[in-house]
């Protein structure tokens, strides 16, 4: 609905009414009424349906009762435009908080708000899911001898292997410095655990490409495979163990 600007009378209204004094007023309006009418937009010339809907009988919709109920149009399209762009600019930081601030993959708070839901989904399906904690573990050689952005494009391009050997239904966000969390939806320890093992061979298969050098990524890994009725932190906890028991194995 748009704005009015200069709301006028409404002779299809004002025709309803009976009495011979508003008649007389009528006649007198209906000419200068039907030229503003035709001026405005369609979607202006509404003030019948709304007072309809009010329940403001034909016969008191008088010129000033039209003006009122222009007035509150015009207020309600300008709230309900600002509400509009209010949850716009709510679903926008929404999605900056659930996006990695430099990697092309979800931040931790939406991970791990994944990571809760596959929980929720293991209970009524009666599957396992695993949980893969993942980390390039020469990130920081990288940045001190290449520079900050080296080691961001490198992870980028970590990224970019990965998602190539994951499924669609698999989810990789980030978690502290280096490291990736990767959910490994519907699958097994041992499936698990051969695609741990995959996707460091991939890795370290795929060097990187900086600024005339080449850049070889090392990667070290956790996992736990998780059931129904584990919380979220423990999973976090156990797959990480597992990677620090793997590092000094």
């Amino acid at each position: 609905m748009s704005d009015i600007e200069a709301p006028g009378f409404i002779p299809a209204v004002a025709a309803l009414d009976t009495r011979d004094q508003q008649e007389r007023q009528d006649s007198q309006r209906q000419p200068e009424a039907e030229d503003e009418a035709a001026d405005k937009p369609s979607g202006e010339r509404n003030i019948a349906d709304v007072a309809f809907i009010m329940g403001i009988p034909a016969a008191e919709l008088t010129a000033k009762v039209q003006e009122a109920l222009a007035i509150i149009m015009a207020e309600f399209d300008r709230v309900r435009g600002e509400l509009d762009h209010i949850k716009e600019h709510a679903h926008y930081l929404e999605e900056q908080v659930d996006q990695h601030p430099f990697l092309p993959v979800m931040s931790r708070r939406a991970l791990l708000r994944e990571l809760s839901r596959v929980l929720t989904r293991a209970e009524s399906s009666k599957t396992n899911s695993s949980f893969l904690y993942l980390g390039i573990t020469n990130f920081e050689d990288i940045k001190r001898t290449q520079g900050r952005l080296a080691a961001e494009a490198a992870m980028a391009h970590a990224v970019a292997v990965l998602g190539e050997s994951l499924r669609g239904s698999d989810f990789v966000g980030g978690l502290e410095g280096n490291d990736l969390g990767i959910i490994l939806t519907v699958t097994e320890e041992e499936a698990a655990v051969e695609k741990a093992r995959e996707l460091v061979v991939a890795l370290a298969g795929r060097p990187f490409e900086w600024q005339g050098g080449t850049i070889h990524l090392a990667a070290a890994w956790g996992l736990h495979s998780f059931a129904a009725g584990e919380s979220v932190d423990d999973i976090l906890e156990m797959a990480d163990s597992d990677r620090r028991a793997r590092d000094t194995a």
